[in-house]
């Protein structure tokens, strides 16, 4: 009986012993609670002490992964080659980041000048360390931001390197250029330029539709205030043609990427009229479709123009509604409205028809309306 006390005894200290870390300093660490400091110093140990230390612990897969992480803090890749081989813990992710930091280490004493094209280099050489490696790929982007704002900007040899990454899908360029555009709060102006010609539009064209699919779950899904909708809503035209100011003529889907990027406006007020049906109905009708958006106010002579893009069954329609100064537009605002519509109902018939509505609302008061597609 007392041997087989003696033995649990035995048992329970190893155990307890096996659950805490001595550092070389003398300081002491339960290795369940092991983070900062004791990470710190866990990481400073060789691969092969760091194994006999966290051998028998619970916490094994977790010391190991954070102390690999330190490696790679530290930069310290042969020692994190070594710990990940005779350890036999795999993950993904944490073996990406390796890849990211020996690109970073290789061009650590580059000059800021060069430092792009030694990135390009290390991936043209280490096309398996790539392939659906985010942070590699993240670091890259961020030397393209840096270079791309720098005085100099990116030049025409690292344009044609990264358009021949992107033709051999060592890198996505289209998908890189999105994040640096789309999480980048400085204005990233020419990014897209660095594609090549003839795959620069349809980049440009699916990134516009994204941009209003993610606009459209956000209406859809968190959405909860009109006037904040509706404020979102042009505050996202507003950004998304400063960002592509440079391409607003390019053609997506038979329509002008600036006439796609105001279609938000088309879907903000189809979710709005099913969201806030009341709302919309006592403002008779004057959603933001309705109402003056990328128009110009101009007065000819003796007429007031008043000049917008509308949709209908997916078309892009200009109308030009004009009127006396006479007019009492509270009067005519109705009118406004169900002239637009009927000659949209038209045009829907007749794509290329031109159509003139003059009416009389007295002799001083004169409404006309244009509308071609």
């Amino acid at each position: 009986m007392k041997k087989h006390l003696f033995f649990l005894f035995t048992l329970c200290t190893l155990s307890t012993q096996a659950k805490l870390y001595y550092a070389p300093d003398g300081t002491q660490y339960e290795l369940g609670e092991c983070q900062n400091e004791c990470m710190d110093k866990l990481a400073q140990e060789t691969p092969s002490r760091v194994l006999q230390i966290v051998e028998g612990s619970r916490y094994k897969d977790f010391l190991i992964r954070e102390t690999l992480t330190k490696y790679l803090e530290n930069e310290s890749i042969e020692n994190f080659d070594k710990l990940y081989k005779d350890s036999s813990y795999d993950n993904f992710w944490i073996l990406n980041k390796r890849h990211a930091t020996e690109m970073n280490i290789s061009i650590k004493n580059v000059s800021d000048e060069q430092k792009l094209t030694a990135a390009i280099e290390y991936i043209k050489n280490n096309p398996d360390k790539v392939k659906e490696n985010y942070p590699l790929i993240n670091e890259l982007g961020q030397l393209v931001a840096a270079k791309n704002k720098s005085d100099n900007g990116i030049s025409s040899a690292e344009k044609e390197l990264l358009n021949e990454l992107d033709r051999q899908k060592k890198i996505n360029l289209g998908d890189l250029i999105q994040d640096l555009t789309y999480y980048d709060n400085t204005k990233m102006t020419g990014l897209y330029d660095l594609l090549a010609f003839d795959k620069r539009q349809d980049i440009v064209c699916q990134h516009i539709d994204e941009e209003v699919a993610h606009f459209d779950e956000y209406m859809t899904e968190d959405c909860r205030e009109y006037e904040d909708c509706v404020q979102l809503a042009e505050s996202t035209i507003t950004s998304m043609k400063d960002t592509f100011k440079d391409y607003l003529t390019y053609t997506c889907n038979g329509s002008s990427l600036s006439d796609n990027i105001d279609n938000i406006r088309e879907h903000a007020k189809d979710t709005l009229s099913y969201m806030f049906p009341d709302i919309v109905a006592n403002l008779n009708y004057k959603t933001m479709m309705d109402e003056c958006y990328d128009c110009g106010v101009t007065k000819t002579e003796d007429y007031i123009v008043d000049t917008r893009i509308v949709q209908e069954a997916n078309k892009f329609f200009k109308v030009t509604k004009k009127w006396t100064q006479g007019c009492d537009e509270l009067v005519i605002e109705s009118s406004f409205y169900n002239m637009e519509r009927r000659a949209l109902k038209k045009l829907r018939k007749y794509p290329n028809l031109k159509i003139n509505d003059v009416q009389t609302k007295s002799s001083t008061c004169k409404v006309r309306l244009d509308a071609t597609n």
